[in-house]
């Protein structure tokens, strides 16, 4: 009812967007022939994703234009001076109803790349969203789609079946609208000029680039970690942080029993459960934490690369195959010093750790050294900045070769090696 209430609202100012497309249009082009854009304008946005904020700062600091331009924010872990600029004001009002055809206005004469979801740029967010990608492509603007979840995600194509379960327990209402978001893929699928899907590959043809994930933190500016406990568990407590946003997508019921279980054998444990928390104060737990339990059904994500950036050692879940292959041929993933460990293999995988102070050292620096190659302000300028050569620039240059580890000079140098066996601990 909210959808179709919202839908009849907007159909005046849409009308009204419409009526002014022709002028918008002679605008954006004006704009180019008086200046002529050498280095394209870069917005992340719409979706208030953290890594907007990143990715965003990792351009801007190798010196493109670049903003963070989002529809909202969520409170309870963001600050609004995360973004660069923020529409909706907090409460359902008017702004609803104009908004994503002004600030999509706005946007289109700011900037050149578009980074977003398959959700779209701000139109997304009305009854025109059929209609944006033309414009994008009759106003000369390119566009890159990286996924992030409810945008991309159709239940009934995940393969493995416990992922499956686990979205539809903390996300039921994406269930509902598989046909439209399927509409969305296809529809960007077909017009975008990049896709990056990273480690969601499920019922895609078509990506452009073999990078495996592809977030950032702000790596280099994280001092390498001087200190390293010498806890194993029975001298002193080991310190373990687990930070869901949803607990079943991260399996938090698994880690909170097996924590308890290990508590029960005598093991030392400051066990340290982060829900709803501002990200600063995540990031500053994370500097004297030893191990972060990230996720137990599907491959690491933010979290895990500020873990990794601060020397926590990370645990997540690589073990499907189908899932991580490609990346081990074609990506950096053999690199990568996270631990996998399923739901199963979890109490063992802790005990391992645990007592064995100089391993967690060792995956320690290890993580620090690959968070700085893949997931920092460098290695977004490679990854953005070829993309943009690419379609902005025409120049010809082979998108999936940019982390291939026989072909990309950037894998080349300084490879990281772990004693990791497909990012399992030696047995």
């Amino acid at each position: 009812m909210r959808n179709l209430c919202l839908f009849v609202l907007q159909i005046g100012p849409a009308i009204i967007f419409i009526a002014c497309l022709p002028f918008l249009i002679i605008a954006v082009r004006a704009q180019r022939i008086a200046a002529p854009v050498k280095s394209p304008r870069f917005m992340f946005g719409p979706n208030s994703l953290i890594n907007n904020k990143y990715w965003a700062q990792a351009m801007k600091t190798h010196g493109y234009v670049s903003k963070s331009w989002v529809w909202d924010y969520y409170e309870s872990i963001n600050k609004k001076n995360d973004y660069d600029k923020i529409f909706l004001s907090k409460t359902f009002g008017f702004d609803r109803i104009y908004m994503p055809f002004w600030a999509f206005a706005q946007a289109i004469l700011n900037f050149d790349i578009f980074v977003q979801s398959f959700e779209g740029s701000f139109l997304g967010r009305s009854f025109l969203a059929g209609l944006e990608p033309y414009l994008f492509k009759i106003m000369g603007k390119k566009t890159i789609l990286i996924p992030y979840g409810s945008d991309f995600y159709r239940y009934s194509g995940i393969e493995d079946t416990v992922r499956r379960h686990t979205l539809i327990a903390d996300y039921p209402r994406m269930a509902k609208f598989e046909k439209s978001i399927q509409k969305s893929v296809d529809r960007w699928t077909l017009h975008a000029d990049c896709i990056i899907v990273g480690f969601a590959i499920e019922k895609i043809g078509r990506w452009d680039c073999s990078v495996f994930s592809a977030v950032t933190v702000d790596a280099e500016s994280v001092p390498d970690r001087d200190f390293f406990s010498d806890a194993d568990g029975r001298n002193k407590a080991i310190k373990i942080t687990h930070s869901p946003n949803h607990r079943t997508i991260k399996g938090t019921e698994f880690i909170i029993d097996t924590i308890n279980k290990l508590k029960d054998k005598g093991y030392k444990i400051d066990f340290i459960l982060l829900e709803s928390v501002q990200n600063e104060e995540v990031i500053n737990i994370l500097k004297t934490s030893d191990i972060l339990i990230e996720q137990l059904f599907s491959g690491y994500a933010l979290s895990g690369a500020e873990g990794m950036a601060h020397g926590n050692v990370v645990i997540s879940n690589l073990n499907r195959e189908v899932y991580t292959r490609p990346f081990r041929l074609f990506s950096f993933l053999n690199e990568c010093p996270v631990v996998s460990s399923s739901v199963e293999e979890l109490e063992e995988t802790l005990i391992q750790l645990i007592t064995n102070p100089d391993l967690r050292k060792k995956l320690g620096r290890q993580g620090q050294q690959y968070c700085r190659k893949y997931h920092s302000y460098k290695s977004s300028h490679y990854l953005f900045s070829n993309i943009a050569k690419k379609i902005w620039h025409g120049e010809d240059i082979n998108l999936f070769d940019l982390h291939h580890p026989l072909k990309s000079k950037y894998c080349q140098t300084d490879k990281i090696k772990t004693d990791l066996v497909k990012n399992k601990l030696p047995c």
